[in-house]
């Protein structure tokens, strides 16, 4: 989970725009703005842009205009474009803090994470209070498999944010990606104290539990994640996967069932199917859903026997 808060930009933009010249140039920059800021909310990108660079055309030294266009450009999907943005905007005002974080996020969003955690640390030098540059950078630190690193910023993005339930989470992830899996359940629980809404949590702990041997409580995480979202296909599989391990293959099958009618190409739902359907006796249907299992995902090859 990355955190990112494009709109950040657009509150800095609305208190900083008193320095633009000219009285007459500056209401008319400041009515594009307040216009630009309430279509970016309203996921309005085109007109936001429209807004942004009249902006621009009345003063192209305003720094937060670029920062704001940049904005909605990665909301469309235009990174390039965006980062031209940021970097105009770190042209104008090298001490930008945020223009290097949205710039991060551009650079994150192509995949270059290298570029993208090299512009949250530039963030940080510049505000060291900075808490969602850390969350970000974390995230990154997550993806290429440092963990330590990711760890130590999420705990930082908490020192700085106090109690969030979404820092709690991204510091769980990493928890769990380094194989502390005690430690990454604590941080999931404290997640789910301050957001009782967090979907991926409950699928996290009830992994946990269903690890441990404790079925019922597993099999009520992730009940309680599909009553969050009905459509969430790991969540029955892996429901499936508990009530096969307390026997009830009846309940495992149909959960898995439903894991692939809402996902058809979900090979570990074939495989677990495959496995209860083993439990049952029923041979037949059990090797025709690891072959279809195989044919899916070729990871699939444990023994049925």
């Amino acid at each position: 989970m990355r955190i990112t808060t494009p709109c950040s930009g657009l509150i800095l933009g609305i208190m900083i725009l008193a320095g633009v010249p000219g009285a007459i140039r500056a209401q008319q920059s400041g009515d594009h703005v307040e216009q630009g800021n309430f279509l970016f909310d309203r996921y309005d990108d085109d007109e936001a842009i429209q807004q942004y660079t009249e902006v621009i055309g009345l003063d192209p030294n305003d720094c937060i205009a670029y920062n704001n266009r940049g904005n909605a450009y990665i909301k469309k999907g235009n990174c390039d474009q965006a980062i031209e943005d940021f970097d105009q905007a770190i042209k104008l005002s090298p001490n930008y803090a945020l223009a290097y974080y949205n710039r991060g996020i551009a650079y994150d969003d192509k995949g270059d994470y290298d570029l993208a955690i090299q512009d949250y640390t530039q963030a940080l030098k510049l505000d060291s209070n900075f808490a969602l540059a850390y969350d970000n950078r974390g995230y990154l630190y997550r993806v290429i498999g440092d963990y330590d690193l990711a760890i130590q910023d999420y705990i930082q993005a908490l020192v700085l944010s106090g109690s969030d339930a979404a820092h709690f989470h991204n510091l769980g992830l990493a928890y769990w990606d380094k194989g502390q899996h005690d430690v990454a359940v604590d941080n999931f629980n404290s997640a789910l104290l301050m957001d009782a809404n967090d979907t991926s949590a409950y699928i996290y702990r009830g992994l946990y539990r269903d690890a441990r041997g404790y079925y019922d409580l597993a099999i009520q995480d992730y009940t309680q994640a599909l009553k969050l979202d009905s459509n969430y296909a790991l969540a029955y599989n892996n429901r499936g996967i508990a009530y096969r391990h307390k026997g009830q293959y009846d309940l495992a099958i149909q959960d898995c069932t439903q894991a692939l009618k809402l996902n058809p190409n979900f090979g570990g739902a074939y495989y677990n199917r495959g496995i209860a359907y083993d439990g049952k006796g029923d041979y037949n249907a059990a090797i025709q859903d690891c072959s279809q299992a195989l044919k899916l995902d070729s990871s699939y090859r444990a023994p049925l026997y």
